[in-house]
């Protein structure tokens, strides 16, 4: 399991290796784009997640349905806690996003609530710090909104192979539909809007790794 501690380690590697004189022009060219930044430091938590036992083999056709139900009650615990810190930052820090239109609890609740199954207690408690500021948002929203760009793929092979659908069992992996690319260009507008704050850029990373981290110990900790 990687833990928080991990994650600042591999981030303060990441920034010493960034200053090296050869990052130079690497540097100057990821500073472009917000989510260029947030993807190269999340990748190698990306790949674990996608590694994960739970979700290997998610869009073949053996997956077994249980595995599916757990991922679903995983989710739930933790969606449940990073909404609840997304609309608690809102509310009192304004900001040119709208995540009200996109929360996915409700998603999960539905696929849950269709296969009448309860999603009980975690193993352990979810836990997330409170958000700061805008740059921690964007951080906490770019593995939020970037699985629904993957979540198109493995709704198709739900639908396919389980025969799923957005009103049967699956809203929460078909998500915005065929409006995740604007959508997805829509978040990346707003983070580029810190692009030029490098404090809140770093804030960004911190909290995006921190947030996959989150994921993986949700999923471990599903019964």
């Amino acid at each position: 399991m990687i833990d928080a501690l991990a994650a600042q380690q591999y981030l303060q590697i990441m920034k010493s290796e960034s200053n090296h004189p050869m990052s130079d022009k690497l540097a100057v060219v990821e500073a472009l784009s917000v989510q260029v930044r947030l993807r190269r430091s999340t990748h190698p938590f990306h790949v674990r997640i996608n590694h994960h036992p739970l979700l290997v083999g998610l869009t073949e056709p053996d997956y077994p349905f249980e595995r599916y139900l757990t991922v679903l009650k995983a989710y739930f615990h933790l969606y449940q806690v990073l909404e609840l810190r997304i609309q608690q930052f809102m509310q009192h820090h304004p900001v040119p996003f709208d995540y009200a239109s996109r929360l996915k609890l409700p998603w999960l609740r539905e696929d849950l609530n269709y296969f009448q199954v309860e999603p009980g207690l975690p193993a352990y408690p979810v836990e997330f710090p409170e958000i700061l500021n805008i740059g921690q948002l964007i951080g906490v929203l770019y593995p939020l909104e970037g699985a629904s760009l993957g979540g198109q793929v493995v709704a198709k092979s739900l639908k396919q192979h389980l025969a799923l659908s957005s009103s049967q069992g699956s809203r929460f992996f078909n998500g915005y539909g065929a409006d995740t690319g604007c959508l997805w260009e829509a978040f990346g507008r707003f983070a580029d809007t810190v692009q030029d704050n490098e404090t809140l850029c770093q804030a960004a990373e911190e909290a995006a790794v921190l947030t996959f981290v989150k994921f993986e110990e949700a999923l471990n900790g599903s019964p």
